[in-house]
This record gives C-alpha cells, structure tokens and sequence, in this order.
C-alpha cells in the first residue's frame, strides 16, 4: 500500500528525515476515499494483510481519519524491547528508562561506541560488509565504515525500540541522570556514524568534558515512532530547541561536502545559536509562551546568567582524522593563556588554538562560505516555511504564511556562519599564500568584511604566515565594516614581513565600540604606533605587545602616549620589553596623568638596554588613585639608576591591592628605602610579589622588614633574593619573623639561592609550611653555624 502511495503521490525520499510522516498524510488522504466506497471491515482487511511495521504506520494515520474504531490490530503498548536477544549487546536485557523530556536524553558516547561494536560484529569478509543488510533504496551491500543513521535506524533503532514505543536513548540507558546533555549535535543523518563517533569522541577531549557527558542527537533522543508528537508545529518549542537550550553549545559536524549547510532543520540549529550570540532573539511580548526561547535569549554570561551558546565545528579530514573548530580558546588553553599573559615564555593559548586548528580542510571551508540557509532542503515543505518564519521572529499564528527569505535575520545567520569559516581558514591560507581577496581562490576577506553584526573577533596568525604586507592589509580592510565590534583579539606575533600599521589605522578608526582591544606585534618589523590614535576613547581594556620590535624609538612611545592619552582605559596591559631603542619614557608618562579611571596596569619594561631612569613615569603614577592591580617587570636593565621615584609613587595608591614588582639584575640597584616607606602606607595591600634577584649591589632591605607589620590585609608574598650576595642572613630572618605576625597570610614563598651571605645553599623554593624549617637554618647562618 505504501509503495504505491508513494508512486500515485509522488512522496519525498525514503533517506529524508520526516519521510514517514508525510507518507502517514498522504495515506490518510487516500484512507479517507476510500472508505467512501468500501466498507470499513472491508478496509480494516486490507490493513491486516500488511506486515506489521507498515500496519503501524497506516494506524496513525488511519486515526487521523477518525476510523480507529475499525477492529484493525492497534500496535502494542507493552513498554518491553523487540528483539531482546538480537539486541542484548546494547540494552543488557534491561527494560527502557523512562525519560519523560525529549531534551533530556542525551547520548553518551560510550553509548554510541558500543552501537558501532554491534554493528562490527555483523561484518563478514575483509570487505567491511554488515552481513544481511543491504540500503533499501540501492539495494547496495551496506559497509561498517559508511552506514549512515538512515540506515541504522531501519535496522537497529527501530527494530529495537518499536515494541516499547520509546527512543533509543531510554532502550540503552542505564541512569536518566547520565543523559542529560552537555552538548547539542547538529548534522546530517547521511554522513557515516563511525565519522560522527571520530568526531564526537574527539570534541569531548579538547573540550576535557568530565565523564559523562552526553551529547543531544535528534535520532536517538527522539522517539522515532512518535515524530509527529515529539517535534511538534512551532520550531521555537521543538525538543531540537530544549535541548539546545540546556546545552553549553552546539557542535557542528560536517561531512566531507558540508551536507548541513543544504538541510533546514541544521541550519535552523546554527542560525538559533547565531542570533542569540548576537542578543538577536526575540523576547517577551507574543514571544513569552516560548520558554526554552525566552531562556536562551536571556544567556549572556552577566549577573550570574549562563552565557550564550558555543558553536563549535568538527569534520573529519582526507586522512580519517577528527578536525575541530572550538568556539574561543578551550580551558586549557585558557590556562596557557593566562600563563602566557604572566610572562611570554609561557606557551600562548590562541597560539595552541591557532596550531590545532592549521588541519581543518580547507575545502570545507570554502563550502562554508556559501551557506545560505534560504536554498536549504526540508523532508516536508512545511518545516522550512516554519523554520524560516522562525528564525525571521515570527509569532506562532504565523509560522504557516510565504517564509520571510528575505528577511534581516535570515541575512544575518547567513554572514555569521560565512564569516565563522572565513576566520577558521585566514590563518591557513596565510601560510600556503592563498589570495583571500574578493577575487581570489578562497574569498575570506568578503566573507568576514559581510558579517556587520559581529561583537567580537578573535584571529591569531601563525609564526611566519604574513609572507607581505598586502595580506596584512587585506585583513585590516575585512575588519573596517565590522562596526560593531566590542572585543578585538588580533595576534600578528612573529609576522617579520609587517612593517606598516597605516591600514590597521584606518580600520581601528571605524570601530567606534569597541571596548576590549588585544594587539599583539611582537617580533614584527613595525617601528611606528601611529594606529593608537585611531583608536576609540571608548575602549576600556587594551592588551599591547611590541616585544622584541627593535625599530621602536622615542617617537614611537610619544605616538603610543598621545594615542592613548584622555581616555577611559581601566584595564592596560603594555610590553616593550627588548625594544632596546628607547631610552625614554616621558610620553607614556604624560599619558598616565590622563587617565584616573585606571584600575589594572601592567608595564613589561625590561631589556630596554637605553633606560637609565624611571624618574618622570614615576612621578606620573601617582596620579593613578584608583590602581587595584599594577605589575611592573623591569628587569635586566644593567644601566638603570634611578627607582625611587616608582617606589615613592606607590604610597598615593590607596586602592591597590595587588602589587608585583620585577626589578631583576638592575646591577645599579643599592636601596629599596623608598619602597619600604610606601610600603608602611598601604595596608590594604593583599597580594605582593617582589622579586630583587641577581641585583648584587643591594645591600639591605631593613626597610621591607620594617614595612611588614603594616600589611594587615596580605594573603599572599612572594620573594626572590637569589643571587644578592651582600643581604645579611639575620635581615631575611627578621623578614620570615615578621611574615608570622600576619593572621591573614596563607600562601608565602621565598627564593634564597645563592645568597652568599646566608653560609649555605638553601632549597630554590619554600613555602608557608616550611617556615619554621626555614627560620631554623637562617638562625644557624646568623650564628655562623
């Protein structure tokens, strides 16, 4: 019956998502004349001639014709698995667990491990053949390498689950709780499920997932007997959008011709999470019955509220290796990243990301930047008016009228997901110098320079990827429209081939909200920052590095100084360490005179073989009076003279309460008495880090001891006296003495190696528990023992 309903009807394809049903309605229609001219006995009979999986089908449909009260056989509601020998490996004989929401039942990956094992253990021959199991629209021999979930579900999804009438989740569950998904899947049912596990399995170990995790997979947590029920009519309330919303992300997995790019239901998953990152879902008002939709437009990571969705990519290479596209940097990479901010022989986490990221294919990529959801593909017509009318924000009542294609929103989920691709593939096309511009092989720059409603960039380039300096331009004039931009992350470390930043300038000009700025130029050829006054006065955090630019000078700080100068910087984070050119500081003093909303300052000063004095930037700190946080590394200035005027500055500081300073081989350094008289003003002070190593002309620091009683609010003290041969023994013992008068301290660490006059060489490290081990040994060094 429904193979010629499905001639007579011109019915979609067996291989698409929804088939079912809609041969359910086209049945129901010719059901429905039919019973005009026969009997409904006579009916009920032809329905019983069916074989069982078929007669199920007709059944709902036939209830729709209001005929159920024919005596044809009604499927069974026993909640008991098919088949319970056949599919013991998966279940353990077990009945289902019941898990009432759909968004609920995630899948673990084990799960869909031991899903492939039972598929394996089919395979016959060196061919890879699943013995018995042929595609029913090919009549081809199915491979364990390529069966995909259509496949699968007519040979084991179905199968196993179609007495209990429950999703696959429930049929292999052992504990409801364990199912709750971290992850939202969107893919394409066709691509092969040993790819989809590579993919998976991968996915969880950058992103460290504990275990378990689950992962939501619209196959196995939707009962595939029960779609119509399950999906509903609204997009905005399907299970698809529950679960997204109880999810930390979306990951994306794409087969080799990125088929989801051409199937709505995945391209209405990409465009949610699209539209919410960007604070475009609508809220409220016709909206409020939608609550899943209501709370994912309510993620924006403020006042304790979930942030917005991740959307992650992964695919499988030529090689059969997993590739994946994280959304920001993983947490380990965080961590390295906050290692590499502390000092730069820290390994960079963009620089990690950047480098796991150089295999993704890049003939991917290139399909990525020709999505346009409006040309995607439904089983059902309906669900692509609904879905585009959805994403369009259009209200329940009119999901069914002509979709909105060209509506903003669908435009935008379109540059979103051009552009996101663009970005993972700049840094690759880089380094095999594939021309990116508008007329080139590979059109990344148009892709990204579309994307206007991005708030937030984040690109690091490779080691030696800038081979000229047009590539570098052609990015800045990508950037230029993206006016909207509020975060800029932009690494050009080690690009030597970039000497000029006059395009950047014009692009930093438009970006007139931007608020968070990271710029990093190290070991670049550069030996000018005019681009600093372009940028906005509005910017409130601001990351520079120009280490190791040996063509930086006097000028350069002035343009850096006059740049900057007026505006409402809170967060300012400058490395000029080995710009060994400079032998002035005085615009960047003149700069700091301007901004008291300055709350967080970190200054890499070191290696600038010309400074001999801090005197002027200095004096000029003591105009930052909100400073809570300020690290100053100054390290190996052999010619350095003059600190007191930095130490001195200090005392007008009455909000700090983090304090690091790094004064390392300043050979010239005598006397920290300045220090220690600041020191003795700032009780608020928690954290304090002082590090005086290799400085063999310092003689005493009395005055430290001196200060410490004041420091009533310190929990944490570091410091490192390796190498000053002249401190005497019995001041760094009244130094630990006073530490122990501190209620409040509980982390405390002291460097002592080689300190000569301690009479013996003590362990590199030591902390708070061992200092009265410490005291003990400093007490024989007093006494000469």
């Amino acid at each position: 019956l429904f193979r010629s309903l499905k001639q007579e009807h011109s019915l979609c394809s067996e291989h698409d998502l929804l088939h079912e049903e809609s041969m359910g309605a086209a049945a129901s229609a010719v059901l429905a004349n039919e019973a005009k001219e026969c009997s409904v006995e006579e009916l009920a009979q032809r329905i019983q001639g069916l074989v069982s999986e078929d007669r199920d089908k007709v059944f709902t449909a036939v209830a729709q014709c209001g005929l159920d009260k024919a005596p044809w056989p009604k499927p069974s509601s026993d909640a008991r698995l098919d088949g319970a020998g056949e599919f013991q490996a998966l279940t353990g004989g077990r009945t289902p667990v019941k898990i009432p929401l759909v968004e609920e039942r995630g899948l673990l990956p084990s799960q869909l491990q031991s899903l492939v094992d039972f598929m394996a253990e089919r395979v016959e021959g060196d061919e890879d053949i699943i013995a018995g199991w042929t595609d029913r629209r090919s009549g081809m021999p199915i491979r364990l390498g390529a069966i995909n979930l259509y496949q699968a579900t007519q040979f084991v999804i179905k199968p196993l689950t179609k007495e209990a009438r429950c999703s696959y989740v429930e049929a292999v569950a052992t504990d409801a709780d364990h199912q709750r998904p971290l992850w939202f899947v969107s893919h394409w049912w066709g691509e092969a499920i040993v790819d989809f596990l590579r993919c998976v399995k991968h996915h969880a170990e950058v992103r460290e997932l504990p275990d378990p995790s689950a992962y939501w997979v619209c196959a196995y947590a939707n009962n595939q007997h029960e779609l119509g029920t399950e999906l509903g009519t609204d997009p905005m309330q399907s299970s698809f959008l529950k679960a997204m919303q109880m999810c930390d992300g979306v990951v994306l997995i794409l087969d080799p011709l990125a088929t989801p790019f051409t199937r709505v239901w995945c391209c209405f998953e990409e465009g949610i999470t699209a539209l919410a990152s960007r604070g475009l879902v609508e809220q409220g008002g016709e909206h409020q019955d939608r609550v899943a939709l209501q709370a994912l437009a309510a993620r924006d990571g403020l006042d304790g509220r979930r942030p917005a969705l991740l959307l992650d990519i992964a695919t499988v290479d030529a090689e059969q290796q997993p590739q994946l596209l994280t959304d920001g940097l993983t947490s380990k990479e965080q961590e390295m990243e906050k290692g590499h901010e502390f000092h730069f022989s820290m390994p960079s986490g963009w620089k990690a990301k950047a480098k796991r990221e150089t295999a993704f294919p890049l003939d991917v990529i290139n399909l990525g930047l020709d999505v346009q959801i409006t040309k995607a593909a439904a089983s059902q017509e309906v669900d692509r008016t609904r879905i585009l009318n959805a994403l369009a924000g259009s209200s329940l009542a009119m999901l069914d009228e002509n979709p909105q294609e060209d509506h903003r929103n669908i435009k935008i989920v379109n540059e979103v997901l051009q552009a996101t691709f663009a970005l993972a593939g700049w840094r690759q096309a880089m380094l095999k110098k594939v021309d990116v511009s508008d007329a080139g092989s590979l059109p990344l720059a148009k892709a990204l320079r579309g994307d206007v409603t991005r708030q937030r960039l984040d690109l690091s380039i490779l080691k030696d990827a800038v081979k000229e300096q047009g590539q570098v331009d052609i990015l800045a004039g990508a950037i230029e429209p993206l006016t909207s931009l509020r975060l800029l992350h932009l690494d050009l470390s080690n690009c030597t081939s970039l000497v000029s930043t006059t395009t950047l300038s014009s692009s930093f000009a438009s970006l007139t909200h931007l608020e968070d700025l990271h710029l990093s130029f190290t070991s670049c050829g550069i030996s000018s920052a005019e681009f600093a006054s372009s940028l906005s006065k509005g910017i409130k955090k601001l990351y520079l590095s120009f280490q190791f630019c040996k063509g930086m000078v006097n000028e350069s700080v002035n343009q850096l100084g006059a740049g900057l100068a007026g505006g409402s910087l809170e967060d300012l984070d400058l490395n000029l360490d080995c710009c060994d050119q400079i032998t002035s500081l005085n615009g960047l003093a003149a700069c700091f005179r301007t901004l008291p909303t300055l709350r967080k300052l970190r200054l890499n000063l070191s290696r600038i073989g010309g400074l001999t004095t801090l005197d002027e930037l200095g004096s000029s700190m003591s105009s930052l009076k909100n400073l809570e946080d300020l690290r100053v590394q100054t390290s190996f200035n052999e010619a350095m003279v003059s600190v007191a005027t930095l130490f001195t500055s200090l005392a007008a500081m009455s909000q700090l309460q983090k304090l690091d300073l790094n004064l390392q081989y300043c050979r010239s350094l005598t006397s920290i008495k300045e220090l220690g008289q600041s020191l003795k003003q700032m009780p608020q002070l928690q954290h304090v880090r002082l590090s005086f190593k290799d400085n063999f002309a310092l003689e005493s620091i009395q005055d430290l001891v001196t200060a410490f009683p004041s420091l009533v609010e310190m929990t944490r003290f570091a410091v490192e006296f390796n190498s000053c041969k002249l401190l005497p023994a019995s001041e760094i013992a009244d130094l630990v003495r006073a530490s122990t008068k501190l209620s409040k301290l509980d982390k405390c660490c002291w460097a002592l190696f080689r300190c000569e006059q301690l009479g013996r060489k003590l362990p590199f490290f030591w902390e708070l528990g061992k200092r009265e081990e410490l005291l003990q040994l400093l007490e024989e060094a007093e006494g000469g023992t």
